[in-house]
């Protein structure tokens, strides 16, 4: 994978991966607030790789989504460098359960696969800004858990 970005003016910039492009600026340090941060941008990122994850779970398992909606949170510490102690995810799910006690699970377990084994964005963020999540299906909390993702296996030399 590659990504480009090239200054504008201020604190914009123009990222450039494949044929996409998109803004990231940042009004707190005088940006015209053109597009998102790029913590911001990181945040989405987590939500979007889980919840492609999801989706494909889902699919597989022939779960009906109905709607489908990511909610991300952290704040930044005060010293630098200004990480994010802790990521909060909202997993909110409206899916057709004929069986709900086969099929509930199957939702809870997409979700706790994408975050330990699948999200490649949660699994490079969670060692240093750990991801807690919620989930939610049809309007209750589910299930709630921490990312936690193995360690890659040492190299045999």
């Amino acid at each position: 994978m590659r990504a480009s970005l090239e200054w504008k003016d201020g604190m914009t910039f123009v990222a450039t991966a494949r044929t996409h492009t998109f803004t990231l600026d940042t009004a707190s340090l005088g940006g015209k607030d053109l597009g998102p941060s790029p913590k911001e941008a990181l945040i989405a990122a987590v939500l979007g790789c889980s919840g492609i994850d999801v989706i494909a779970h889902l699919k597989k398992h022939r779960i009906g989504l109905r709607k489908f909606a990511l909610h991300g949170n952290a704040e930044s510490r005060e010293t630098h460098p200004r990480i994010f102690p802790q990521i909060d995810v909202v997993f909110d799910l409206e899916v057709d359960l004929p069986d709900p006690e086969s099929d509930l699970p199957k939702v809870i377990e997409a979700v706790e696969l994408s975050m330990t084994k699948y999200c490649g964005v949660s699994a490079m963020v969670a060692p240093t800004s750990p991801i807690f999540y919620t989930v939610r299906v049809n309007g209750e909390i589910e299930g709630r858990g921490q990312a936690d993702f193995p360690p890659e296996p040492a190299s045999k030399s």
